[in-house]
């Protein structure tokens, strides 16, 4: 990974995606129906992303951040201050 903001910190994005990616492994069995019609009826791209999840989230939650999981699913993190 790698951030570039003064306000931003590495930990925090780290954190940020733990919770997340544990959240989809966590609710796992929602996201299947929508992985399966993807691997059913998608283009060639949207067929193998779908299958990539569903083998992904077989694995049991992270405790640390794995930059291999990191780099499979996310191409770039953009972050927008909340503002006034």
């Amino acid at each position: 990974m790698g951030c570039r903001s003064g306000n931003l910190y590495e930990r925090d994005l780290e954190k940020a995606f733990l919770m997340a990616w544990n959240g989809i492994v966590e609710n796992r069995e929602s996201f299947l129906p929508a992985w399966e019609k993807q691997r059913e009826e998608g283009n060639a791209l949207e067929k193998w992303r779908a299958r990539q999840m569903m083998e992904l989230t077989m694995q049991p939650p992270l405790d640390m951040v794995c930059p291999e999981i990191v780099n499979m699913v996310l191409g770039s993190v953009e972050v927008h201050d909340g503002g006034p």
